[in-house]
């Protein structure tokens, strides 16, 4: 029987203020739009019992960076991970 050690590593990171503000800013993003996503699977669920997919959201999203342009601050596939 053989034993798997796993081994990790921790980085620190010094980001300037700039930095800060701007992953702030995407983390803030991010959980808009989850909740937003979120509300919107729940209301459609409770409305007439219908579930909305992943793919459904994640097509919305080119739509969305139209009507909400600060969406394009943040990469796309970090918007599709949410």
């Amino acid at each position: 029987m053989k034993l798997l050690i796993k081994k990790s590593f921790k980085y620190r990171i010094y980001p300037t203020r700039s930095q800060v503000s701007n992953l702030e800013n995407q983390f803030s993003m991010c959980r808009h739009l989850y909740n937003w996503n979120l509300k919107e699977r729940i209301e459609a669920y409770e409305k007439d019992g219908t579930t909305i997919s992943y793919n459904q959201q994640q097509n919305q999203l080119p739509q969305l960076k139209i009507e909400r342009p600060w969406y394009k601050g943040v990469y796309s596939q970090v918007l599709q991970d949410v």
